[in-house]
């Protein structure tokens, strides 16, 4: 008798090798996507990112020229071309014919568009797809400065007090927050806004907060040139020490735990309600926000704002952008200014706020009540350790939002709308 089974087994082999092969074409196609789409998606970010540098260093033209001259639209498409170029996309570098440009004088506007096309692809080619092409969009504005405040930044840093309960927060004993001081607010210690007149409180004219004369010395007076951090790390060891860098004194490392010197601003589209996130930290650092923070123009304490937790290390990009709008820019000591071809309208100089050290043990998500706005040059930061803590030289105060409409110098402010 002829039996059949072995045939049988056969058509089952050659079922098993059509279904296999069909399963790998489909997860093939599958890692393609995977692989070829996180390209596609750092081709856009690197795209986005130069975009963004073009449009503000275009829109910058209009912080040096009045828009209805030629020579603004001029130096707005020249600037907004070489920051743009001067980026790449998954290390090709960013030609001019990558880059459009339209400049609206008007408006004060410069819009970016990059494009890198014929981005290789890896195992989509197994599918036929051997290229792709990826774009982004900036628009940027130099918008007036009405009111100052629109241009503060997310941190928020407690003003400076008299220190005189004789501890080792300033062990130099001059109420000065030196490089290698930390400074933290105690019973025993004094403080007093700075409010403008010449009556004598506490240890010093005009209180004890920044821009009184309290500190008077060194070649500055009313604290101006005085360098103050702007936003802590988190506390690193050395020889048991928290981690100082040379040169800025005050508090390096978070006053409370959770509390790095960071806060929630307002969200203009959703009635200028606080809103938390490090998505809308990095926002805020590179734009300026349009909600109205108050202080009055007595300087009484102002609106109460949630602080932001956490460190939020991931800022350093946004700050390095900044810093790279006015790369050349130093603080001079001689004459306590900014050394910079934009002047006192450098786009490192912003506003933040300061609020009572009395309130110094906040910890996490507490509120900040606000005293004072500060005009501040951002000078740079510190990564060792891994906490990319941020000083500034201290400029003077700004009116705020609820008060004057003078802006001091800080006429124009850049800011990005879409």
């Amino acid at each position: 008798m002829r039996t059949y089974a072995g045939r049988g087994l056969g058509d089952r082999k050659g079922q098993t090798l059509a279904i296999t092969a069909v399963s790998m074409v489909v997860l093939l196609g599958m890692g393609a996507l995977a692989v070829d789409l996180g390209m596609a998606y750092a081709a856009h970010a690197a795209a986005q990112r130069a975009a963004d540098s073009g449009a503000l260093a275009g829109a910058s033209a209009f912080i040096d020229y009045d828009f209805t001259l030629p020579e603004a639209s001029d130096s707005a498409n020249a600037r907004a071309m070489d920051y743009a170029t001067s980026n790449d996309v998954l290390a090709r570098p960013i030609e001019p014919e990558d880059v459009t440009v339209w400049v609206i004088p008007d408006s004060q506007k410069v819009r970016v568009h990059v494009s890198a096309k014929g981005l290789s692809t890896w195992l989509a080619k197994a599918l036929g797809i051997f290229s792709m092409d990826v774009g982004a969009a900036a628009a940027a504005v130099a918008s007036d400065g009405g009111s100052a405040d629109e241009c503060v930044l997310p941190f928020a840093m407690p003003d400076l007090w008299d220190d005189n309960d004789d501890d080792t927060s300033d062990p130099a004993g001059d109420n000065i927050p030196n490089g290698d001081e930390w400074w933290e607010f105690e019973e025993g210690d004094d403080y007093a806004r700075y409010n403008g007149d010449d009556t004598c409180l506490y240890s010093g004219c005009n209180g004890t907060g920044l821009g009184s004369n309290l500190r008077d010395g060194d070649g500055i007076e009313a604290d101006v040139g005085r360098r103050i951090w702007i936003k802590s790390g988190p506390k690193g060891q050395k020889d048991g020490d928290p981690y100082i860098e040379e040169g800025a004194g005050g508090q390096d490392v978070m006053i409370g735990p959770g509390n790095f010197l960071l806060w929630r601003m307002p969200d203009p589209d959703d009635d200028c309600e606080p809103k938390a996130g490090a998505n809308w930290v990095r926002q805020n650092i590179l734009g300026c926000n349009s909600c109205p923070i108050y202080v009055d123009t007595e300087y009484d304490i102002g609106e109460v704002y949630p602080s932001q937790p956490g460190n939020v290390a991931s800022i350093k990009d946004e700050l390095e952008q900044i810093m790279a709008m006015d790369p050349d820019a130093t603080w001079d000591s001689g004459t306590q200014t900014v050394d910079s071809q934009y002047g006192d309208e450098s786009p490192r100089v912003r506003i933040v706020p300061l609020w009572d050290p009395d309130m110094f043990d906040l910890q996490g998500a507490s509120t900040f009540r606000f005293n004072n706005m500060a005009k501040i040059f951002i000078e740079g930061g510190g990564t060792d350790p891994n906490d990319f803590a941020v000083y500034a030289r201290f400029m003077g105060f700004v009116e705020s939002g609820g008060g004057g409409s003078e802006t001091g110098t800080l006429i124009k402010y850049l800011r990005l709308v879409e």
